[in-house]
């Protein structure tokens, strides 16, 4: 029987192992017999055989029957060997994994194909679309011959595409990927990371000090530590620090954040703002209110000149602040609702309206007047709205002082709806009849010393600016009967330094109506001109 024919009986008899290893036969046309019977089986069994052989063949008829026998088994192993031979420095095996690739419906197929093209044309931004399907095909191309002989810019950016889409590089790139300040987990070694402590670049500590905390091996909080030590020291840099001290304390160590406590109680400005602005950016529960209870009972003697500096701290950290401290609603001590009051206030947190909405029902009434306060300084809709759901809980002339001093278009309006007998306006500043953003809009009044007869003009509105097309709002303080205002409009400061500007124009009105303003700057005369109206109320 020829060797042709034992291929044949093989095939009748479905024997995939006989035929896999009749590839390695000295004779060619046993090979190519065997190439073309594997894809006649169609067994996922027979990908492993021709992977192995088509490494190492070098008879043409032998590559193209193996590969095609690839196609014809498809499914999930039939195409991850068909990438593999994708990337192939082999630039006819690359060429004909490709045809077969791209006759197949398999995502993982489509995929390959698109990371091919887009690799080619050196396409990054199509590459970093592609998605989680990339992912495999990715960890492929990395492991191939044919990328270790690009140059080192390509190489680098596809790895670090290949990185954020999730692939994982060959163990043999640490050292390249440590360099980049990427550890990775399963590629990086402990050792590797304790080495990246030391690193010249910052950013390289960072990523190797994250990387330990991750990790969880509570011994290495020991180098992490004499890392700490050396970067707050001068010349040391503060984001390294701070990542060492995250670091550790996911490990349960708290030394380093036990240092910044201490600091915070120095005479040195500059080191309390440091620790201060350090422990905000640690950002757990205990660093946010370590500074807090810090601010509420200041150590002595010199701790509490240090109060100023740490609260700004915690206004500059945000909303985070609030998303930590929010519990301390229902804390006993007035003075500690008190405070959280003004954080909430200053923060920018999403919730700050109705966690205010809650305070300003405070059993205290500092707090209610300051959580009132803080509602206006948000200057917002929603605050308005909170307002406006507090007029039956909280006395009603304290709800519209509060609503007095809201410059946002729903303030005046609603004050109005209230209380009939205030005096809001509605207006636009025009500068040469182009619409004025950003200005100051003030109205005062005109006050006269009973002694001296001297007069003078004081505020009597909260201070606006104009929103894009220049317009404003404003209520009216304290009025009675046919008064005389002022309007004074400041113009802004622009990038050139110009601006700055001061423009007044006096007016009677009569208190409790509302009214529309027209203001508008003659640049040719120097003065403002001011048209008022009454807003007629809807019957």
């Amino acid at each position: 029987m020829s060797p042709v024919e034992k291929i044949e009986k093989m095939l009748a008899a479905r024997n995939v192992k006989g035929i896999g290893n009749a590839l390695r036969d000295r004779n060619v046309i046993v090979r190519r017999s065997a190439a073309q019977a594997l894809g006649e089986l169609q067994d996922p069994a027979g990908v492993r055989f021709l992977a192995q052989s088509l490494t190492k063949e070098t008879d043409e008829f032998v590559r193209q029957w193996g590969l095609e026998s690839l196609r014809k088994i498809g499914g999930d192993e039939g195409v991850h060997a068909l990438m593999e031979f994708l990337f192939s420095t082999d630039r006819r095996v690359s060429t004909l994994a490709g045809q077969a690739l791209s006759t197949l419906a398999h995502p993982q197929a489509v995929a390959a194909i698109s990371v091919r093209d887009a690799v080619a044309r050196n396409d990054w931004a199509t590459l970093g679309h592609l998605g989680m399907d990339a992912q495999n095909v990715l960890s492929i191309l990395l492991s191939s011959d044919l990328y270790r002989t690009w140059p080192s810019g390509k190489r680098n950016e596809i790895l670090n595409l290949a990185i954020k889409l999730g692939a994982t590089p060959p163990v043999r790139y640490r050292r390249e990927l440590a360099a980049a300040g990427i550890f990775l987990s399963g590629v990086h070694t402990i050792g590797d990371l304790i080495k990246g402590l030391g690193h010249r670049s910052p950013l390289i500590r960072i990523a190797a000090a994250r990387k330990l905390g991750e990790a969880g091996k509570t011994w290495t909080a020991r180098p992490l530590y004499r890392r700490f030590l050396k970067e707050i020291q001068p010349g040391g840099d503060h984001s390294v620090a701070v990542a060492t001290a995250q670091a550790m304390a996911e490990l349960g160590d708290q030394r380093a954040i036990e240092v910044y406590r201490h600091h915070l109680s120095q005479s040195d400005g500059r080191q309390v703002e440091d620790a201060a602005r350090a422990l905000t950016e640690i950002g757990t529960h205990e660093t946010v209110e370590m500074l807090f209870w810090f601010v509420v009972s200041p150590p002595l003697p010199t701790g509490f000149r240090n109060v100023p500096i740490i609260l700004s701290t915690l206004e500059a950290a945000g909303p985070q602040v609030i998303n930590q401290l929010s519990y301390l609603k229902e804390h006993e001590k007035p003075t500690v609702r008190r405070l959280l009051v003004e954080l909430i206030a200053r923060c920018g947190a999403a919730n700050a309206a109705s966690l205010l909405h809650e305070l300003a029902q405070d059993n205290d009434l500092e707090v209610q007047h300051a959580a009132l306060d803080a509602l206006a300084s948000l200057n917002t809709e929603e605050a308005v709205q909170v307002l406006c759901s507090l007029t039956n809980i909280v006395p009603r002339n304290w709800v519209l002082r509060t609503l007095a001093m809201i410059t946002h278009p729903s303030g005046p309006e609603m004050l109005h709806r209230l209380d009939p007998s205030s005096t809001t306006l509605i207006g636009r500043i025009t500068d040469n009849h182009q619409p004025l953003g950003h200005a100051g809009v003030q109205i005062l009044q005109e006050h006269i010393d009973p002694q001296t007869l001297n007069t003078t003009w004081r505020p009597n509105s909260p201070r606006a600016e104009t929103g894009d097309i220049g317009a404003f709002a404003l209520s009216i303080f304290s009025a009675s009967g046919n008064v005389w205002l002022r309007i004074k409009v400041v113009t802004p400061i622009r990038a050139n330094g110009q601006g700055g500007e001061v423009f007044t124009a006096d007016f009677v009105l009569e208190s409790g109506k509302s009214y529309t303003i027209e203001a508008n700057i003659d640049r040719f005369f120097s003065n403002l001109i001011v048209d008022i109206g009454i807003v007629q109320e809807e019957t």
